[in-house]
């Protein structure tokens, strides 16, 4: 993974509790959005529990007491690999984000690179700039953006077209 610094940014928490997940440890949660290993204990869950206690030992060295923490929702469950809850956006004057721009992202799927690759106040590079949207949303998630498409049109065609002079020169 790349970073400018000595700490990679990588953010996979949704900021949402999944469903799946309420539905399968909801009742075990605290206000927190936390599993301890007391909820666990107490729910008979053997596997989720062997799991825990595996991963605790692993990070900590120690067997967990009752008032650590199992699992931490607290900042959303992690992102899935594929992201089917957001729809795409179609060539239509009711999908209201649409600007006529054909390979239009939705503003939501941007949103969720931004915050899973990009720290607040980070640096967004968008090479094409098409649509606009991933500068909306940077800027709207204060995160700093540069669109270099005018930057790249005025130092890439002078170059490319002194270096077909001098290929047809060499010719």
């Amino acid at each position: 993974m790349y970073s400018k610094g000595s700490e990679p940014f990588l953010n996979l928490r949704s900021g949402v509790v999944s469903e799946s997940v309420i539905k399968r440890f909801g009742r075990y949660m605290n206000e927190n959005s936390q599993i301890t290993f007391g909820a666990l204990r107490a729910s008979n869950d053997a596997l989720e529990l062997r799991k825990a206690t595996d991963a605790y030992l692993g990070r900590y060295g120690q067997y967990p007491e009752d008032e650590d923490i199992a699992r931490d929702y607290s900042q959303g469950s992690l992102l899935k690999d594929v992201w089917d809850d957001i729809p795409i956006i179609r060539e239509n004057e009711v999908y209201g984000e649409y600007v006529g721009y054909s390979t239009q992202k939705p503003s939501r799927l941007l949103e969720r690179v931004i915050a899973a690759s990009c720290p607040s106040n980070g640096l967004i590079l968008d090479f094409f700039g098409g649509s606009g949207t991933s500068a909306s949303v940077a800027v709207a998630s204060r995160t700093i953006i540069r669109s270099l498409v005018k930057q790249m049109r005025a130092l890439l065609i002078p170059l490319l077209h002194g270096l077909h002079r001098r290929l047809a020169a060499q010719r």
